[in-house]
């Protein structure tokens, strides 16, 4: 099959649009390239496709092949790109780049063809999605297994474990001092920064996913957006939370500082710009499509709270107090609310809607932010576990409430809270529900997942005994299986998901 680039013909110039000519090339569109070769498209048709002229496609190709492969002539790039691709079938597309964020040859990303191994991740930026952050640093610590005290060490630090700790915490554990702990700290760090280098480990793809800027480019849109992911995905202290995404990521201590520095910087002032825009805001919540909203999402919560047979008051406004309220870093904000007549603190934005609901809700007579202290085992270890809100309703009920994005609620560690939870609430006569703004967790209970994804999914677990971060990036790729797909196959086949020493489903419960 003949490859090089055809002379255009008067007839078809008209019909081929250049649209994307001078445009610089992303790693979905290289991929594509790639998948056109290996269905056997000529170079025009590859060209037509992509809006390029044919030249652009023949140079593209030749970027792709190894420096050994590359013929003397670009025209000739691309046939010897598709006979490259023949003879490896098995490799695939990944961009890497440093961690100043330029890339070796120079360019702004070095694309490269590689074989994936052990522990590497085939994955394009197209298949992450929000909330990926925390599951990738997961399995960046897993590949701290040679060092376990390390690894251990960072999963506390992160919440991983339970409730995130503090240095002293961990101190006081290991029986070592608060500055010894802050080193190996340290060390475990710069070896994740070393690991990220590896083209499709966990930490270069948690570098894709953050869109790491070059050293010389580091801006306050980047800090507000690695700000927001750790003020959404995790409850240790963004202090804590950025630094270690950073290394993660590759990126080396000078620089992750400075990022860390201008991010907590972009963190405080996103709170205060949130507190005066609530404030501006308050006399529009009370419009009627807004209340209407509210009271649809609280009656579905109560309709689909677990509820004693014996129902009791809730206790008498103004008792209660908020129990965990995090110093700076800690609390992502906090606003006025009329109901209340005063500030209410939220951790995240989902929590911030719950509350919102709340606060229109005519149904609702008043509410409490983590009120209660609610013991719990993991582990076969102690834990004192903080729900979300209690709320009263005017009729009289009480409903505990736990915030938590849908696809984390079958979590083991969040089911074990979950259920202790439950207990206590049972115990005082109260509801109990978890919520993910309007939807709860018997959502996930009665979701229909496509009966292609259960045997795509079910297929895997037989096979490999669980799924791993790797089966779910797979799964995706081919049978389009979401995170809300395999939620709900956790939720409604008691299967199990855990955080803790890696990401990995295993069968039921």
């Amino acid at each position: 099959m003949d490859l090089s680039p055809e002379k255009p013909a008067v007839e078809r110039s008209a019909v081929v649009l250049l649209s994307r000519l001078g445009e610089r090339w992303s790693q979905a569109e290289y991929a594509q390239l790639a998948e056109e070769l290996r269905l056997g498209l000529t170079v025009s048709e590859i060209a037509e496709a992509h809006g390029r002229p044919a030249g652009a496609i023949s140079a593209a190709c030749n970027r792709l092949l190894p420096a050994e492969e590359q013929p003397r002539s670009r025209r000739h790039a691309p046939a010897a790109l598709t006979r490259y691709l023949a003879e490896h079938p098995d490799e695939r597309l990944v961009i890497q780049r440093t961690a100043s964020g330029r890339s070796r040859r120079g360019s702004d990303d070095a694309i490269l063809l590689v074989r994936p191994s052990a522990g590497l991740l085939p994955v394009t930026e197209a298949l992450l999605e929000p909330g990926d952050a925390a599951a990738l640093l997961s399995e960046a610590l897993a590949g701290l297994e040679g060092k376990p005290r390390e690894q251990k060490i960072l999963r506390m630090r992160v919440g991983f474990e339970g409730a995130p700790r503090t240095l002293a915490e961990i101190a006081r554990e290991f029986d070592l001092s608060r500055e010894r702990i802050r080193q190996i700290e340290s060390r475990a760090r710069n070896i994740l920064v070393h690991q990220a280098r590896t083209p499709g480990s966990p930490g270069s793809v948690l570098a894709s996913l953050l869109h790491l800027p070059s050293a010389d480019l580091v801006d306050e849109a980047f800090a507000g957006r690695i700000a927001t992911i750790a003020m959404s995905e995790f409850e240790a202290p963004s202090r804590v939370t950025i630094p270690l995404l950073l290394s993660a990521a590759g990126v080396t201590s000078p620089i992750a500082r400075q990022l860390a520095v201008l991010a907590r910087a972009t963190e405080d002032r996103f709170q205060e710009l949130e507190r005066e825009r609530r404030r501006v805001e308050a006399a529009e919540r009370r419009l009627a499509a807004v209340v209407q909203r509210a009271d649809s999402a609280v009656a579905r919560w109560n309709e689909h709270a677990s509820w004693p047979v014996t129902l009791n008051p809730p206790p008498v406004r103004g008792t209660l107090r908020a129990l965990r309220l995090g110093g700076s870093g800690e609390a992502a904000g906090s606003f006025h609310f009329d109901k209340l007549r005063r500030e209410v603190f939220y951790e995240s934005s989902l929590e911030l809607t719950a509350l919102s609901f709340l606060e229109n809700s005519t149904d609702i007579a008043w509410y409490q932010e983590q009120p209660l202290a609610i013991p719990y085992t993991w582990r076969g270890r102690p834990h004192v576990y903080y729900p979300d809100v209690l709320a009263a309703t005017r009729t009289g009920q009480c409903l505990i409430i736990e915030v938590k994005p849908l696809v984390n609620m079958p979590i083991a560690l969040n089911l074990a809270k979950a259920a202790a939870a439950r207990v206590y609430a049972h115990r005082h006569g109260w509801g109990w529900v978890t919520v993910d703004g309007a939807l709860t967790s018997r959502d996930l209970d009665t979701y229909v997942i496509p009966t292609h994804k259960v045997r795509a999914i079910n297929a895997r677990l037989e096979t490999h005994g669980h799924l791993d971060w790797g089966d779910i990036l797979e799964l995706r790729v081919k049978h389009q299986v979401r995170s809300r797909d395999i939620a709900a196959f956790v939720a409604q086949t008691g299967a199990r998901l855990t955080l803790e020493s890696y990401y990995r489903i295993t069968g039921s419960r």
